[in-house]
């Protein structure tokens, strides 16, 4: 009896150890493991809802075995429901928000709450920007104001399809507006208004609607050229001389293939003149004077047969002159003045059968003056003082005396030998100056001093000083005149 009551304690107390047992490999009668399987899925779902991304949700959920440490936190049953938010335990890193951001981050610049126009997009993908990410845009750049302005603010509501090369001149402006302070022009009127571009303060636009002309000189215009200038290839005409503009010439200026004249004087560009130049084959006038610009003068120039002025003084050009030039058969003035240009004036220079005024002085130039220089029997203006040139004059300058009004050697030490008389023959001659110069001669072996019908005045003086004397006084005093003639006054304004 008693060995009875002892099984039946034992089967009781053995009872329970099985119970408790089954409950920890089972919650609510589900698989423990099953479980949390089920949860996590729950958590996925409410994931993907709030708009988490599928990479995000597949590299924290591809594993549906959790190891949980603390068996307090497992819910004494299931959830009768789908829970409304993640768990507090949810990591940081995986934290779904709420809510939109209250504002734009920097990083992502166009709100999703405002998705741009696919006109718009296109635009910046295909043509204006092509390789650039809107979402790398800043929000202060020119480009990205330029795109706010044409969605938000431009009632014109331009599509690509319809208006496509409207809008991609009207990008393009705006963008030019927003990157040379256009609020601060000292005229902009009409700018950034809903009327066509074309009735923009100093457009002008052809026949078909294209701006064929831009003429923003003297404008109080600061800041750099974008390089959305390109995209205005139905230009003709590029003015925006005397002006603060900095910075580079793009390079994307040479997808002007229209343009004829080229006017970025009086500015305070720097770098070098990109080689893309060379593609403006229509252009008549190039003029990127007085400004900080550097380097070498590129031999693309040589591309520009149309060309008729070349004006490039008042800069930092360095390196010799490109024999190049040689082909610009139509130039009439070159203007290389106040640069450092060292090496030979290259004899190509005696190509240039229609040039009239030759201006080369304050540079680095050494070596002979060519004798080439008696084929432009339509030069007026030789200046190419204050160089380093060396040797003789050439005789053949006297072949130029149905033209030539102003000569001017002075400032070449190395210059030597005596003048030669056939200077004599330039019988239109008004200014002529050998001083500081290694030359011999005087004024009684120059027949262009004895015409009497010259009103002139020489000046006369061994260092090139103030002393003057008249025709007159001169010839008929036996002065010493050697190594000094000049004849007053100079004439240096650049024509063009």
């Amino acid at each position: 009896m008693e060995d009875e009551k002892d099984q039946e304690n034992g089967e009781e107390e053995a009872s329970p150890t099985t119970d408790t047992s089954d409950k920890k490999d089972t919650l609510c009668g589900v698989p423990r493991k099953m479980f949390f399987c089920l949860i996590l899925s729950h958590l996925l779902v409410i994931a993907i809802n709030a708009g988490v991304t599928a990479g995000l949700l597949q590299s924290k959920g591809d594993d549906c075995e959790i190891t949980t440490s603390d068996s307090s936190s497992i819910p004494s049953s299931s959830p009768s429901s789908t829970p409304t938010s993640s768990p507090s335990s949810t990591p940081t890193s995986t934290h779904i928000p709420t809510s939109a951001p209250s504002s734009i981050p920097t990083s992502t610049p166009i709100p999703t709450s405002t998705p741009m126009p696919t006109s718009v997009t296109e635009l910046l993908a295909t043509v204006v920007l092509p390789g650039v990410d809107v979402a790398d845009l800043k929000e202060t750049s020119p480009q990205y104001r330029s795109l706010k302005w044409l969605v938000v603010d431009d009632s014109r509501n331009l599509n690509i399809q319809d208006d496509a090369p409207e809008l991609i001149e009207r990008f393009s402006l705006v963008t030019l507006y927003f990157a040379t302070e256009g609020e601060n022009w000292k005229d902009g009127y009409l700018w950034l208004s809903d009327s066509s571009h074309c009735d923009w303060y100093r457009i002008v636009c052809d026949n078909n609607g294209r701006i064929a002309d831009l003429n923003l000189r003297w404008n109080s215009i600061v800041g750099t050229l974008p390089t959305e200038i390109g995209n205005l290839n139905g230009l003709v005409g590029l003015y925006v001389d005397q002006n603060q503009l900095k910075g580079g010439i793009p390079s994307e200026i040479g997808k002007l293939q229209q343009l004829t004249f080229l006017d970025l004087r009086d500015n305070i560009f720097s770098g070098t003149i990109p080689s893309e130049i060379g593609n403006l084959k229509q252009l008549n006038e190039l003029d990127l004077s007085s400004n900080n610009l550097s380097g070498t003068i590129p031999s693309e120039i040589g591309n520009l047969k149309q060309l008729d002025s070349l004006v490039l003084y008042r800069n930092k050009f360095s390196g010799t002159i490109p024999y190049e030039i040689g082909m610009l058969q139509q130039l009439v003035y070159l203007y290389l003045f106040e640069n450092t240009l060292s090496g030979t004036i290259p004899t190509e220079i005696g190509n240039l059968q229609q040039l009239v005024q030759f201006y080369l002085w304050d540079n680095k130039l050494s070596g002979t003056i060519p004798s080439e220089f008696g084929n432009l029997q339509q030069l007026r203006s030789i200046f190419i003082e204050n160089n380093i040139l060396t040797g003789t004059i050439p005789s053949e300058i006297g072949n130029l005396q149905h033209r030539l009004y102003d000569l001017d050697f002075s400032g070449n030490v190395g210059l030597t030998g005596t003048l030669p008389e056939e200077i004599g023959q330039l019988k239109l001659i008004s200014h002529a100056r050998f001083c500081d110069t290694s030359l011999t001669g005087g004024l009684d072996d120059l027949a262009f001093c004895k015409f009497p019908n010259r009103d002139y005045d020489l000046e006369l003086a061994a260092d090139c000083g103030e002393i003057t004397y008249s025709r007159e006084k001169a010839s008929h005093n036996n002065l010493d005149t050697s190594g000094v003639v000049a004849v007053i006054p100079s004439n240096r304004t650049p024509h063009y």
